[in-house]
């Protein structure tokens, strides 16, 4: 019995047994971090979506479910856009105070459901990243002619376009705003230069273009990934 114990505690002196020990405490700090960070962004990502929805009411688990579908008139569609965000420049830090977003994007191909901001400078688009879907400045408002242009983060805890990749051509995108809803049907799924600027270029057409980084020799934004889609229908849930 001495000698079990002697034994013992001579382990437990052994420099390898003690850098063992340092690195799994090491190992479990990093997992209890990100099952953190990663429980935060649930959070997050539901409350970004509930603030919104407060007060309204919709149709069922999907946002555009019962199909009640306006076909799309021709010519753009007179709508008032209003200016619902301070113009700060400034990044401030996550907090769980997830900021009430502007629109509700909701891609039932891909099981995506995430909060809108519209945004007035880049900083901006990047900080309302961290809780959903940001639009580029200037961008087209929803239901008018023009392109409508959002990015969102592909890895790391804030991956709301985690699965953009996965859409394929006719898969169908939902916005909702105010009492609108607004249906489009994807177009094209494809790779660009992350300099390629003009995938966001006004057009014709009332259309959307989702964003995304691109993995690419080892570095994670070398590309971008870009979807594009066209509006097809508008509905009312007033």
């Amino acid at each position: 019995m001495k000698r079990n114990e002697s034994k013992k505690r001579l382990k437990r002196k052994d420099p390898r047994f003690i850098a063992g020990m340092v690195l799994l405490v090491i190992g479990l700090g990093f997992l209890c971090y990100a099952g953190g960070i990663k429980l935060y962004v649930l959070f997050a990502k539901n409350a970004a979506v509930g603030k919104y929805l407060e007060g309204k009411n919709l149709p069922g688990s999907y946002l555009f479910s019962d199909g009640r579908y306006l076909p799309m008139p021709d010519g753009s569609l007179a709508y008032d856009w209003q200016d619902m965000l301070p113009g700060d420049e400034t990044d401030g830090p996550i907090t769980l105070d997830v900021p009430k977003p502007d629109a509700v994007i909701e891609v039932p191909a891909i099981e995506l459901r995430a909060g809108v901001y519209r945004t007035q400078y880049v900083s901006e688009m990047y900080r309302f990243m961290r809780y959903g879907a940001g639009m580029y400045p200037g961008t087209a408002p929803p239901g008018t002619r023009g392109n409508l242009c959002m990015a969102a983060h592909r890895t790391g805890p804030s991956d709301f376009f985690a699965h953009l990749h996965k859409l394929k051509s006719g898969d169908e995108i939902y916005l909702y705003h105010e009492d609108q809803g607004f249906k489009y049907s994807v177009e094209s799924v494809r790779i660009v230069d992350r300099d390629d600027w003009s995938v966001v270029r006004p057009l014709s057409y009332a259309a959307m273009t989702l964003t995304t980084c691109q993995a690419e020799g080892g570095e994670s934004n070398a590309k971008r990934l870009v979807v594009r889609a066209r509006m097809v229908g508008v509905g009312d849930n007033s």
